[in-house]
């Protein structure tokens, strides 16, 4: 007994299965050949083959969608009614699965395709901006997502493969994750153009902060922030006072800039000039930056970021070894 249940006529599907439709690629650029210059011979001139090569391909393709689409002539071809219907689908059809195969090609070399990235520091400056102007520079056609926030969740997003790399400050912890040094940044004390610390030359020590009001974010950097303050602060034997509250950067600055407070910000911070606000260098070491990335993402892009990464790394820190180094010939 068979199994099978006939289907009713009116329940068929007119489309034919791409699975069993005999119709190539090669065929269809053929056709348009012969449509764009008028004749078989002349086609199969252009592709260096035979006229018959060129006819067979092409008569192939008609028995496979069941029409003529030329008019075989002693003189050349011409397009047949049902021709001049279908050829400009076919020419349709055929350029965009050329655009399919040039952007997976693109993609594969890494110049084209999609970078996510997380950060937790201002791209306006410092070392960020100037790692993703290297980074578009060498890969115009990259379309890139830049998203804002914490470094928690950003962690999140890479080992779920919803982020392609976070650029954050520090080294934290990322299980099943890579976390690689980038570069360092000074640390900048941001005061109102009032504080008696406004005018001091030389690089603020911790001791004189102790006292300090400090403002900090509770978004982007701010719970980095806190924790550093906390923990220098704490060696001396300070209980600093920390106001975290739910503001962005420039809401921060803002209110520092009305006298209602300190704090700390990162050396790409500083170079964004901003009305009512000082900022000064702490006496301290740098903060270093990092970005988190997983081996399990395939994304190309992403390799190719990570190696220019690497690179521009290496450059930029014997670049300031280089400067560091440089002393002024003072002898006479």
């Amino acid at each position: 007994m068979s199994l099978q249940r006939s289907v009713p006529a009116g329940r068929r599907s007119l489309a034919p299965s791409l699975a069993t439709l005999p119709v190539h690629l090669p065929a269809m650029e053929q056709a348009l050949h012969v449509l764009d210059l008028g004749s078989f011979r002349k086609a199969a001139e252009l592709l260096g083959v035979q006229p018959s090569v060129v006819s067979r391909s092409v008569r192939g393709l008609e028995e496979a969608i069941g029409v003529g689409l030329f008019q075989r002539q002693t003189r050349g071809a011409q397009p047949t009614r049902a021709g001049e219907r279908l050829l400009p689908r076919i020419r349709r059809v055929v350029e965009e699965v050329r655009l399919v195969v040039r952007a997976g090609q693109l993609a594969s070399e890494g110049q084209e395709g999609e970078l996510s990235l997380g950060v937790t520091v201002s791209v306006a400056g410092g070392g960020a901006r100037a790692l993703l102007k290297s980074f578009l520079r060498a890969h115009p056609g990259v379309d890139l997502r830049i998203a804002e926030g914490q470094t928690r969740d950003h962690i999140g997003r890479v080992q779920a493969l919803t982020m392609d790399a976070a650029v954050v400050v520090g080294e934290p912890s990322a299980p099943g994750c890579r976390v690689e040094g980038l570069w360092t940044e000074p640390i900048i004390v941001a005061l109102p153009e009032e504080h008696p610390l406004a005018d001091h030359a030389q690089a603020i020590a911790w001791p004189t902060l102790a006292a300090e009001h400090f403002l900090v974010s509770r978004v982007d950097l701010g719970p980095e922030i806190q924790d550093y303050i906390v923990h220098h602060l704490a060696r001396l034997g300070h209980h600093p006072l920390i106001d975290p509250r739910p503001i962005g950067r420039d809401v921060l600055l803002t209110l520092i800039s009305l006298n209602q407070g300190v704090s700390l910000l990162s050396g790409a911070d500083a170079e964004i000039r901003f009305p009512g606000i000082v900022f000064r260098t702490l006496a301290d070491d740098p903060l270093p930056f990092s970005v988190i990335w997983s081996e399990r993402n395939d994304n190309p892009m992403l390799r190719r970021f990570m190696t220019l990464a690497r690179r521009w790394s290496k450059e930029r820190a014997a670049a300031l070894n280089g400067d560091a180094s440089r002393t002024p010939d003072r002898s006479p």
